[in-house]
């Protein structure tokens, strides 16, 4: 199978695991997301901390109170 059918069901389950409670740890959802992204563009290991070091925080992320 190739990656690119594997995102949507990654996707899934991650909105799926917010909706059921909104204070879940996606974290490793989302990582697994990332890993496939990463694989189905071929980033090389270098480019991957460029989009790493880019990505956009958000509150949640920096540990601001919900």
């Amino acid at each position: 199978m190739n990656d690119a059918y594997q995102l949507p069901k990654e996707q899934y389950q991650l909105l799926a695991g917010e909706q059921r409670d909104a204070e879940a740890d996606t974290s490793g959802l989302e990582r697994e997301i990332d890993e496939l992204v990463y694989a189905l563009y071929d980033l090389t290991p270098e480019q991957i901390k460029i989009v790493e070091s880019a990505s956009v925080k958000t509150p949640a992320d920096k540990g601001a109170a919900k």
